[in-house]
């Protein structure tokens, strides 16, 4: 079993040979989520989300095919925010939407590959960690109990 990273703009052509077929891909892709301006979509921060959570994750399906097992998973993090919006984050709420019907896209044109998407609650990150605001999510314990959930559909 080996794991690795790679930049989702460009993956690697080059990636060593594995051993056996990869098996997974966990999506966790992201870059600064800014705050927004209630009412003023930013249509160029939403470009670069898009390009984050749709070109991105679209770039990584395309390399993974050749290279996994035909039922490999590709896990997709997205957002607590499509059920529950906040104002300040129009851009980054329609980018995940965009990224979950990619998956959903994905999952009909790739079969048998598996893709699962999970609404996680807002989770302590390093882009989220503030000393006023909102109660947080522990991002490790949460994390993990999403990706066990995902090893018990797979």
């Amino acid at each position: 079993m080996s794991a690795g990273k790679f930049d989702m703009a460009a993956p690697p052509v080059d990636m060593p040979a594995q051993d056996a077929p990869y098996t997974h891909l966990y999506y966790f892709a992201t870059p600064h989520i800014p705050r927004g301006r209630p009412g003023q979509f930013q249509p160029a921060v939403f470009t670069a989300l898009l390009d984050a959570y749709v070109g991105g994750l679209a770039r990584c399906a395309a390399w993974l095919v050749p290279r996994a097992r035909p039922d490999a998973l590709i896990w997709y993090p997205s957002t607590i925010f499509l059920e529950h919006p906040d104002e300040n984050f129009s851009e980054y709420v329609t980018a995940k939407a965009c990224g979950e019907a990619l998956c959903g896209q994905l999952a009909v044109h790739l079969a048998p590959l598996r893709l699962i998407t999970e609404r996680l609650p807002r989770l302590a990150t390093d882009q989220t960690g503030s000393l006023t605001g909102p109660a947080l999510q522990d991002g490790a314990g949460t994390l993990r109990d999403a990706l066990m959930r995902a090893a018990d559909r797979g």
